[in-house]
């Protein structure tokens, strides 16, 4: 704890859920449930900006790195028009903070995941319904213990208008955004045309242009983030750390190779929060990232 109040001055405050920047609607001729991501992809996002701390402020850079793939993209076949999806999901964070008072870094922080979804199709009909159960660890790996553990969770149902259009929502526990909360989930796939598309997945927000059949324009937000226990041994309490940014911003999707794209976003990050928290449910405190700007690049593979 001393480690982080030094490096801004003061003491301080505490995805993907649904953080994912490369979501598609659609590739070419290729139609992607909004339900699955269908596709393996690496991510790095990288956030600067200022902390609004009493007395000034800090300097504050964080990088993040996500490993995401399906297990079988086609599904476990339950019977009974139910199928049963197996993810993996892994991120590495690293945290900066740079005052007057000298520089620290949080830069060990992990989360993996394993999210477990069940899809219910009835054919011939516009209905599905679907629920996600994603238990993780989210630590530094110091003094690993309960509160190192937790889950995200969601229910909810997808409703098909036509081949163009369809909406879902339900209901999220999450602790992608720098805390756990319980969120609604609203969603919307819509193909406006043959070369638009517009797609909204809780607080990820793409809009896509395809301009060629190897380029895709986007625009959009998507946040980024997380939750994690702090351990640091030798008898000094555990603290758990909370960090969200909302990334709004423009960029494109190149086709590298047939089912190859390279993904490159820019933009602010806005209504961004670190926070510091006790582990017992003690002190909180939280401070606001201003004037931040954020670049994002990852690669995305749909085949393998």
């Amino acid at each position: 704890m001393k480690k982080v109040s030094f490096s801004v001055g003061l003491a301080l405050f505490p995805f993907s859920l649904y953080a994912n920047p490369t979501e598609l609607t659609d590739i070419g001729d290729r139609v992607v449930d909004p339900l699955i991501d269908p596709f393996a992809y690496v991510g790095y996002t990288s956030v600067s900006g200022d902390l609004d701390v009493s007395g000034g402020s800090a300097d504050f850079d964080y990088e993040q790195y996500r490993l995401y793939t399906p297990l079988n993209p086609s599904g476990l076949d339950l019977g009974k028009n139910t199928k049963l999806f197996f993810e993996f999901d892994y991120t590495f964070t690293s945290i900066e903070f740079e005052s007057s008072e000298g520089t620290a870094e949080l830069d060990d922080l992990h989360r993996l995941s394993l999210p477990i979804t069940a899809l219910y199709d009835q054919p011939g009909t516009p209905w599905k319904f679907f629920a996600r159960l994603a238990p993780e660890i989210s630590t530094n790996f110091e003094n690993v213990g309960g509160d190192d553990y937790g889950f995200n969770a969601v229910l909810g149902a997808h409703y098909t208008f036509s081949k163009t259009l369809s909406v879902y929502g339900g209901i999220a526990h999450t602790r992608a955004f720098g805390d756990e909360q319980i969120l609604p989930l609203i969603g919307l796939d819509w193909k406006i045309n043959d070369k638009s598309s517009l797609q909204i997945k809780g607080p990820t927000i793409t809009y896509s242009y395809q301009l060629t059949d190897n380029l895709i324009l986007r625009g959009g937000s998507f946040p980024s983030g997380g939750y994690w226990n702090n351990g640091f041994g030798g008898g000094v309490d555990d603290v758990q750390l909370g960090l969200v940014t909302h990334n709004v911003g423009l960029g494109a999707d190149y086709r590298l190779h047939e089912d190859i794209w390279l993904s490159l976003r820019g933009g602010v990050a806005i209504a961004g929060e670190f926070s510091i928290a006790e582990s017992d449910g003690g002190n909180r405190n939280e401070v606001d990232i201003e004037d931040a700007a954020f670049g994002y690049i990852g690669l995305r593979v749909y085949s393998w």
